[in-house]
């Protein structure tokens, strides 16, 4: 039925979402850049038009961490505040798709802007142990959104740290990157 029509479409959705050549101007359009930067490698970018976001997935080369975007149409700016709210972060079924263990709530000056972020051990989406079971890591959301495009979180995530760690090695990765557009 139904969902073998799809599966040839979901495939190349997800086939184009792995591929360099058409990831990288999906991350362009949420972390704008000059040049391609050196220390991001793109696993994945696609838009799920359907839902109004869009997902992309990077890991930075220096040291491994993974670094999930998360691009949300303005409409669902509930949502999305949802996700930098340390009480909501384990009762909501949104933020819950990666919830935050105790976490905490601070702000970072990035690129000449303060923003929020949201800091706490979670469990990793991709590391798992021996037998399988998903291994727990530091995560820091920074919330990149501008005054023009859709809401952007950006969540970096190692095995180890604490928010200091995890946030200089996050301005680090987005050092390549020209984040605010100006209008």
């Amino acid at each position: 039925g139904l969902v073998l029509a799809f599966k040839p479409m979901v495939q190349r959705w997800a086939n184009d979402g792995k591929n360099p050549e058409k990831a990288w101007p999906v991350v362009q359009r949420l972390l704008p850049f000059e040049q391609r930067p050196v220390q991001a490698e793109v696993k994945f970018a696609q838009p799920i038009s359907l839902v109004g976001m869009t997902l992309a997935v990077l890991k930075d080369k220096r040291n491994g961490a993974h670094v999930d975007l998360l691009a949300l149409a303005r409409s669902q700016t509930q949502s999305f505040d949802q996700l930098f709210d340390a009480a909501e972060t384990r009762e909501n079924d949104f933020a819950n798709m990666s919830p935050l263990f105790d976490p905490v709530a601070g702000k970072l000056d990035v690129q000449g802007r303060s923003v929020r972020t949201l800091f706490g051990r979670g469990m990793s989406s991709r590391k798992h142990d021996a037998e399988g079971d998903p291994v727990e890591g530091s995560k820091l959301r920074i919330d990149l959104t501008d005054a023009t495009g859709d809401h952007l979180c950006f969540q970096y995530e190692l095995e180890h740290g604490g928010a200091p760690e995890l946030e200089a090695a996050a301005l680090e990765f987005l050092s390549e990157f020209k984040l605010w557009k100006t209008p």
